[in-house]
């Protein structure tokens, strides 16, 4: 099973995609609009099973991971067009994620949109984590969910 994870420097998700299990290709992204592009250029996606992202997040509801579904061409309030893709994510609702349905309108939005755009049959999956989510916990329901997919 080949998955590709990755996430933003200087936030939770760096710290979760460190200490994943090993056997996966990691990245780590600045949150920078040239580098996000960059890497949907440069990275063969196709030679995947799955590609689950992650990014923090600091909204009220910030009792559960967020698996977001639906991204849009919107970047910070820049809109361009007013397109959006939904995804079908391969990890579910449970004790520890809920699904959200808009991912806002920066980088994390912005790297899933032009992920989802142009890798439409690669399975996919975001998550926003809370930023006061205990980081031990995080990173042990991601290592589970991970770790499932092999028995799909």
């Amino acid at each position: 099973m080949n998955i590709l994870v990755f996430g933003f420097k200087g936030n939770i998700s760096e710290e979760i995609l460190a200490e994943l299990n090993t056997g996966m290709a990691k990245y780590v992204l600045a949150s920078n609009e040239a580098e996000i592009k960059a890497f949907i250029e440069r990275v063969k996606f196709n030679d995947f099973d799955y590609v689950l992202g992650m990014g923090v997040y600091s909204g009220a509801d910030a009792s559960k991971i967020r698996i977001e579904t639906t991204f849009t061409s919107q970047f910070h309030n820049d809109k361009k067009g007013n397109h959006s893709v939904t995804v079908t994510p391969f990890l579910h609702e449970s004790t520890h994620f809920k699904i959200a349905k808009r991912a806002g309108n920066s980088y994390c939005n912005l790297v899933s949109y032009l992920f989802t755009s142009k890798y439409p049959k690669i399975p996919y999956c975001f998550l926003h984590i809370p930023k006061s989510y205990p980081l031990t916990r995080a990173i042990g329901v991601i290592n589970a969910e991970l770790e499932g997919l092999e028995y799909l």
